[in-house]
């Protein structure tokens, strides 16, 4: 018996990257410290390459904007 995965839309994916992105720099912050959280660490920890980093998030600063809205809104 095989089962089929229904796909995911483009928006359920791009929210499924930026949600990785995200969560991936508040444990880099957590454990590394705003100086030593680099996109090339935050990639690594999300699992995503730095190019889909940067469609989402054209700076550094740009994703730690983001992920201090994201922990306010979580919180």
């Amino acid at each position: 018996m095989t089962t089929t995965r229904e796909r995911r839309t483009q928006a359920e994916r791009r929210e499924g990257t930026i949600t990785a992105l995200l969560d991936a720099t508040v444990r880099c912050l957590a454990e590394r410290g705003y100086a030593a959280t680099s996109t090339a660490a935050v990639c690594a920890e999300a699992g995503v390459s730095q190019g889909a980093l940067f469609r989402h998030f054209p700076t550094r600063q740009a994703l730690l904007v983001a992920t201090a809205e994201h922990v306010a809104t979580r919180n």
